[in-house]
C-alpha cells in the first residue's frame, strides 16, 4: 500500500503486557521495531502510564502487533485503533499571559504578550519573536517557546496536540528578586490556554486520498460505500481491468475498508491509500474543564 508520510502519526493503539519483566521485554521489542521503521513510533502516556504504538495505517499497526506476538513471543493485549486527531485555531488574537509566584518575602512576576495566528494547512507550530535577542532576552524567548510547545500538546478542545498555528512574542517583562525563566514559561502556557475562548479552536481529522480500481459490475456498490464513509470524489477514469475512483475520505471512516471492499467486489477490487491533509471534524466535543488557570503560586 502506498504511503505519503505527514508530519505526525495518524493512528494509535494501546499495547499492554503483565509484569515488570514483560514490560521490559515489550519496551525492547518496540524500540527495535521503531528503529527499523521511521513511520512508526512508541510513547508512554503520561496520565495513564500506558504504552502507545503510533503509526500511519491500520495495516501497519496490525503488522507490528503480529510481530510482537509471533517474532518476540510476547503475551500482549491491544486496545482498539484510534485516530490521532489534532487541533488548531481559526482566529488571530493577541493574548497577555501572566505568572505570579510568592515566596513569603517577594513576588516574582512575569508578563508576556503573544500574537497567535492560524498557520498554513499541514504546518506545525511556528514560533517567532520581535524582542531584540540580547544575551538576557535569549533565555526569555527560549522559555516562552518551551511554554507554548509543552502547552500545545495538551490541546484546547479535547486534549489533542495543536498544529498549524504561529505564535509571535511581542513583549515580555518580569520583576522580583527570585525571578526565573520558569515564570516566563508558565506565563506562555497561561497565554496559550486562553486560546480556548479567544482563538476559535477546531478539531482536525486526518483525511486520506484513496484510489480504488474495480470491475465495472461493482462500481455502484463501491461508490455507495465510499459515500457512506463521507468520501469526496475527486477523479474517475478507466483502466484495462476496470474503473478507477479517487476520493478523499476521513481516516476514521476507513477502519476495516479492505475487508468491506473484498466483500462487495468478490475480492476483485483493489485500492491504494495516502495521507492527504487535515480537515475540520463536522462535530466536536465540548471543551473540558480549564487546563490553564493563571499560574498563581506555581513554583519553578
Amino acid at each position: 500500500m502506498q504511503l505519503h508520510l505527514p508530519l505526525w502519526p495518524l493512528m494509535e493503539i494501546v499495547v499492554e503486557v503483565d509484569g515488570v519483566t514483560g514490560q521490559e521485554r515489550l519496551d525492547a521489542a518496540l524500540a527495535a521495531l521503531a528503529a527499523d521503521d521511521a513511520s512508526f513510533s512508541v510513547y508512554r502516556d503520561q496520565e495513564s502510564g500506558l504504552t502507545v504504538m503510533a503509526g500511519m495505517t491500520e495495516d501497519q499497526l496490525d503488522a507490528k502487533a503480529s510481530l510482537l506476538l509471533n517474532r518476540y513471543n510476547l503475551a500482549v493485549s491491544f486496545g482498539a485503533p484510534q485516530v490521532a486527531y489534532r487541533e488548531t485555531i481559526t482566529s488571530a488574537v493577541k493574548i497577555e499571559g501572566a505568572s505570579d509566584e510568592h515566596d513569603g518575602i517577594d513576588c516574582q512576576s512575569a508578563r508576556v504578550g503573544i500574537l497567535f495566528e492560524p498557520g498554513e494547512q499541514g504546518s506545525g507550530f511556528v514560533f517567532k519573536s520581535l524582542i531584540a535577542a540580547d544575551l538576557a532576552d535569549t533565555a526569555v524567548i527560549a522559555a516562552v517557546h518551551d511554554g507554548i510547545e509543552s502547552a500545545r500538546h495538551l490541546g484546547l478542545l479535547a486534549g489533542f496536540p495543536a498544529i498549524a498555528f504561529e505564535a509571535t512574542l511581542i513583549e515580555a517583562t518580569g520583576s522580583g528578586l527570585g525571578l526565573t525563566m520558569k515564570s516566563f514559561e508558565f506565563a506562555a502556557r497561561h497565554a496559550f490556554g486562553q486560546l480556548r475562548t479567544k482563538g476559535a479552536p477546531v478539531l482536525l481529522e486526518p483525511v486520506m486520498t484513496i484510489n480504488v480500481v474495480t470491475p465495472e459490475a461493482f462500481i455502484g456498490d463501491v461508490l455507495g460505500d465510499l459515500n457512506l464513509r463521507r468520501g469526496l470524489f475527486t477523479a474517475t477514469g478507466s483502466r484495462p481491468n476496470g474503473l478507477s475512483l479517487t476520493a478523499d475520505v476521513p481516516l476514521s471512516n476507513l477502519f476495516g475498508y479492505k475487508n468491506t471492499l473484498d466483500h462487495i467486489s468478490d475480492g476483485r477490487a483493489s485500492f491504494t491509500m495516502a495521507f492527504s491533509h487535515y480537515d475540520r471534524v463536522p462535530q466536536i466535543p465540548g471543551p473540558p474543564d480549564d487546563l490553564y488557570p493563571p499560574a498563581i503560586g506555581m513554583r519553578a
